[in-house]
């Protein structure tokens, strides 16, 4: 039941579970705030506040999330239809059919893809209650990948949620990014991670080096693409993602290894645990219970403590081995720890006004890397985690973060405690790495990821 300008008005349910509540409000709703209640055998819920919009776009996605790949067809020149995946992409310049709720008496629809503008047409008939489609025209200039963003504008500072879309020139699979292609079996992904953060009470530099290491099959399935290869929540350069979850603390280095190492449909054992060697020193990290391999290198500056190694992934080639397990025998790998480069405008990017954008810019990343810039914070009062992931060629000295999607991303609170309110620029390098040596490991890649970062003040 929902309580509104006075009235009590009672809201139709359209799927209930043990921990969700789909429903549908009437039309009539009148807009403002309401309170919320939820009865359950006669018994009532503490009100809920919540505020009603005369429309607030949202966008369904496949997996019934709100993120991922979008509930998004491909509409052939015949008219035929057929499901976007990663084996079956959209052409630019083709119809496509999106759906979506919440459009209220919106008339005309700005549909965001890749960060091209196209305007959207209201196909008028509900597919079912509080679903309808639109119909719109993916722009012949468009970012082509595996994860190119789509989202709605109602306004250009409030977006809806994000979704993607598989989009390729011609037939084929799309290209999942910038992890390179392996076939095979068996095969490792390592992924070693230098983050620089400036600490807020000091001009001490906080230095961590990590290493997550994962292996699995090529086989993925899941609509996830055909290799061992898939950074999901990286959309192609020049574009942006966002995305709204529960808190996670894990900070940059788990966002970006879940995406480097996320769909694996299994992992393989290759022994209890790994060994990396820089030189003389060598540093070890343990199995986890699902199946990764993850562990502190080392630590510098403010994040440095009595009795802990010190910085570990200097810039140069490093050996990854091991002794072998149930799945792989033993083996050794070559990988680059991660190159530095510099964050040209850190110190003056202390405040984000959310309402405008924000700009970053940067030097000495080769043409052909990727650079990552990751705006995130925590609205510590619902838990919730506001996320936005942009992505630009290194050679482009610059991105700006749209303030359509840095909306997503929760305003600094003055609430005593540790700060979450973050933003990276990182140098994102992959490449194909050779086994020396391997008993059962077919094919290997590494990635090394040299993240800037700090806190800042969302506004």
């Amino acid at each position: 039941m929902l309580s509104s300008a006075g009235f009590a008005i009672p809201v139709q349910t359209i799927e209930v579970t043990a921990g969700r509540i789909e429903a549908l409000l009437p039309r009539s709703t009148p807009p403002g705030s309401a309170k919320l209640v939820v009865t359950t055998d006669g018994k009532a819920s503490k009100p809920f506040s919540v505020t009603i919009a005369p429309s607030n776009p949202g966008i369904y996605s496949r997996n019934g999330e709100g993120w991922g790949a979008g509930r998004i067809d491909n509409i052939a020149s015949s008219g035929a239809r057929s499901p976007n995946a990663y084996s079956n992409p959209a052409n630019p310049g083709q119809m496509i059919a999106i759906t979506v709720t919440g459009l209220g008496q919106l008339r005309e629809v700005t549909v965001v893809i890749g960060n091209r503008v196209s305007k959207a047409t209201r196909q008028g008939a509900s597919l079912s209650a509080g679903d309808e489609e639109l119909r719109v025209r993916i722009p012949s200039d468009v970012p082509q990948g595996c994860f190119v963003p789509l989202y709605l504008l109602e306004t250009p500072t409030q977006a809806s949620n994000v979704v993607t879309i598989a989009v390729k020139h011609g037939a084929g699979e799309c290209s999942p990014g910038v992890i390179p292609k392996l076939s095979g079996t068996k095969l490792g992904l390592v992924t070693l991670f230098r983050t620089r953060m400036k600490t807020q009470d000091s001009n001490v530099e906080s230095i961590r080096d990590e290493a997550k290491i994962v292996f699995g099959s090529a086989d993925q399935g899941n609509e996830t693409p055909g290799s061992f290869d898939s950074m999901v929540v990286l959309p192609p350069p020049g574009t942006c993602n966002a995305y709204v979850s529960g808190f996670v603390s894990e900070g940059l280095t788990s966002t970006v290894a879940f995406s480097a190492m996320g769909g694996l449909a299994s992992t393989w054992d290759a022994g209890v645990a790994l060994t990396l060697r820089r030189g003389a020193q060598s540093r070890t990290v343990g199995r986890l219970p699902n199946g990764w391999y993850s562990g502190n290198l080392g630590a510098g500056g403010a994040a440095a403590k009595r009795g802990t190694a010190g910085p570990f992934l200097e810039p140069g080639e490093l050996i990854v081995e091991s002794n072998g397990g149930a799945d792989i025998g033993p083996f050794t790998l070559k990988a680059d720890a991660p190159a530095p480069f510099e964050w040209t405008d850190l110190e003056q990017t202390a405040v984000i006004d959310r309402h405008r954008g924000s700009t970053v810019h940067w030097r000495g990343v080769p043409g052909d890397r990727l650079v990552l810039v990751v705006a995130t914070n925590v609205d510590q009062i619902t838990t919730s985690t506001g996320t936005c992931i942009c992505t630009a060629r290194g050679s482009a000295g610059q991105l700006k973060i749209p303030a359509a999607l840095l909306a997503h991303v929760p305003a600094t609170q003055d609430i005593p405690g540790i700060p979450f309110d973050q933003l990276y620029v990182a140098s994102i390098s992959a490449k194909e790495t050779i086994p020396v040596k391997g008993n059962g490991l077919t094919g290997a890649a590494a990635v090394g990821v040299y993240a800037l970062g700090r806190i800042v003040e969302y506004r």
